[in-house]
């Protein structure tokens, strides 16, 4: 059991099982979904390039990282920021066993995450009109557009707008409809008036 807990595969599903414990407590369900992610690529990754299931903590070095990053990017077909978040759950992990003193220090941690930043643009309101005007022959293709055009309309990013729940739309002192919620990334709290795009979306539903 001493051996086992001191190999990778090992540490990282202790470490999945303690932050399941913690879904909708202290940690989102999206977190635990990326560090089973990046569990299930390493699970794929060791018997091509190692021809086993699991490797020693102390054999973890620079040609591992190099050979899981190229297997990522030319195999799985993650960009760089993929990648970089992959890398970044990694080495979160790995230090655990430094924190516990089975490693003297993080053989990741000489790897430099890199984040390209992307200028994705925006829509001018001729394009936006576009896409409210187009007809979905299926009711979930209509469904994501709705949703699309509610994020444009109210700023609130895709998973606020999948925590949102209808006893956070409240009528303010002014008369109108306010969104009261709480951003779940900066954990932050927003109020956001809801106009009349949005409130058909709502209706809609």
């Amino acid at each position: 059991m001493d051996v086992k807990q001191h190999t990778l595969m090992a540490l990282f599903e202790n470490h999945n099982q303690e932050l399941a414990q913690k879904v909708r407590v202290t940690r989102s369900k999206n977190t635990y979904e990326a560090y089973v992610a990046v569990y299930n690529n390493l699970s794929r990754f060791l018997p091509k390039y190692y021809k086993r299931n699991d490797i020693s903590l102390k054999e973890l070095d620079a040609i591992f990282i190099r050979d899981f990053e190229r297997n990522l990017r030319a195999e799985r077909k993650y960009t760089t920021n993929g990648i970089n978040a992959y890398m970044t759950i990694l080495k979160h992990v790995v230090s655990k066993a430094c924190i516990s003193g089975v490693l003297y220090s993080n053989p990741i941690a000489l790897y430099k995450t890199r984040h390209i930043q992307r200028n994705r643009g925006f829509l001018n309101n001729e394009e936006l009109q576009q896409i409210m005007n187009v007809k979905f022959k299926k009711a979930s293709h209509e469904l994501i557009r709705d949703l699309f055009i509610f994020s444009s309309f109210t700023g609130l990013s895709y998973i606020d707008v999948k925590n949102l729940t209808i006893d956070k739309i409240r009528k303010s002192f002014d008369g109108h409809l306010w969104i009261i919620t709480r951003r779940q990334k900066t954990n932050t709290d927003s109020s956001i008036r809801l106009l009349e795009v949005p409130k058909r979306m709502i209706e809609k539903v």
